[in-house]
């Protein structure tokens, strides 16, 4: 995932990697650079942009937005939404990141994980009993 060429690297420490919930896909690579898909549950033909594309078996999730970000101390980080398909869901400007690393869960102040956190790699791997139990969510 190459960076846009006015993009200065910042060091995104604990925060680089893939977090995910249910159908939320967010990519940090170690410059601080991210990229976030979502679905929007409205189908293009029927609704207007953003909107999923539904091709055979695959979707194409509407919502995107890249943003940068940048580790501020160990659980904590402030970023910037650069670019944003559904802005009353992830708004330009700026936002802050928080980081439970027992859990392994990643909140955004951003309107669209007012409710939950995404999950790292080790979260996703604990079988769903396991996350009901620990308060996890990761979604199917």
């Amino acid at each position: 995932m190459p960076a846009p060429a006015n993009y200065a690297p910042v060091a995104a420490g604990p925060f680089a990697g893939e977090w995910s919930v249910h159908v939320t896909l967010l990519t940090i690579d170690a410059s601080g650079y991210g990229i976030l898909n979502w679905r929007t549950y409205s189908t293009c033909g029927e609704s207007p942009p953003p909107c999923d594309i539904f091709s055979g078996n695959d979707i194409i999730d509407g919502g995107n937005a890249t943003i940068s970000l940048t580790a501020v101390g160990p659980n904590s980080a402030s970023g910037e939404v650069l670019t944003t398909t559904v802005p009353h869901d992830i708004p330009l400007g700026p936002f802050t990141a928080h980081l439970d690393a027992t859990k392994d869960l990643l909140s955004l102040s951003l309107p669209l994980f007012s409710t939950y956190p995404l999950c790292g790699t080790r979260a996703r791997a604990l079988p769903v009993g396991q996350q009901n139990a620990e308060g996890i969510n990761c979604g199917a």
